[in-house]
């Protein structure tokens, strides 16, 4: 009975510590996936965060451009205005550096970046200077299609992942000037507060006669769409393009048609009455 008792008590102390065995592995595992899990996480955007549009543009045209901006407001009077325009003449881009990331546009007004508000549907106004002469045959070199802009906006708060978006500038290169398209409309995809998509894209409207110096009056909306659909971000319930008062206008076509179908149902029975039904029953019940 003792043999049996010591053998029975090895066994379920055995199961036990075997029990705890596996719940410590369980856990471990347990602990790994959270931690996988948490690694491809990313931080969502909350609304009213200010998203920047980055794009790649060659150093040397960056860097050309943000000392012309520099010397622009240092220098004064028009000895030092001819010196910076011969500086700008002879400004070439130079690809063989490379390309680097930075703002797609620094307004003019306010020299800062053009930004939006994550899901807020807003209109934009940013005026694009074109400080020098290399600035200016970038632009036109993109207007031309002979070169994409290529540019990004931040998936998620965290920025550890981007999306891709191209810029097209609509316009027509002249020789000695260009016409540029000022409308565009920005357009995103949002999914749990992260960005899933997005496009910016000229609509006509206006062009502007520009040459090395002009600042361009870009402008345009920006509408926040609700995951892979139409249907606004702010307004879940209303398809792109829909408003109340286009409610009340499909509600009255409606409506419209079935007062239209009715008063044709009355017709044509009144029609058939007459010609038909009405001559067969004098006939049958009224014989003389």
């Amino acid at each position: 009975n003792n043999a049996e008792s010591m053998r029975s008590a090895s066994s379920s102390s055995s199961s036990s510590s075997l029990s705890v065995l596996l719940l410590l592995l369980l856990v471990v595992v347990a602990i790994e996936q959270v931690a996988i899990v948490q690694g491809h996480m990313t931080e969502p955007f909350e609304k009213g965060d200010r998203i920047e549009l980055e794009c790649l543009m060659p150093k040397a045209l960056r860097h050309a451009a943000t000392s012309s901006s520099s010397s622009a407001e240092e220098d004064s009077g028009q000895a030092a205005s001819q010196e910076q325009s011969q500086t700008d003449e002879e400004t070439v881009i130079d690809v063989s550096e490379g390309e680097d990331w930075g703002p797609a546009f620094v307004c003019a007004e306010n020299g800062e970046p053009l930004s939006v508000s994550f899901g807020t549907d807003m209109f934009v106004v940013c005026g694009w200077h074109l400080a020098n002469e290399a600035m200016y045959k970038f632009a036109a070199s993109v207007i031309s299609q002979e070169r994409g802009w290529m540019c990004r906006v931040p998936m998620s708060k965290d920025r550890a992942f981007y999306l891709p978006v191209t810029i097209p500038l609509w316009g027509i290169v002249e020789p000695s000037h260009s016409h540029i398209g000022l409308h565009f409309n920005f357009v995103f995809h949002v999914d749990q507060n992260r960005i899933i998509g997005a496009a910016v894209y000229p609509v006509r409207d206006r062009f502007q006669f520009v040459k090395p110096g002009s600042v361009v009056n870009l402008h345009g909306p920006v509408t926040w769409f609700h995951r892979h659909g139409y249907a606004s971000l702010e307004h879940p319930h209303r398809a792109f393009g829909s408003s109340g008062s286009a409610s009340v206008m499909g509600t009255l076509t409606i409506l419209g048609y079935l007062l239209l179908g009715g008063l044709i149902s009355i017709v044509v029975c009144t029609v058939v009455y007459t010609t038909v039904l009405r001559p067969r029953l004098i006939k049958r019940y009224l014989k003389p």
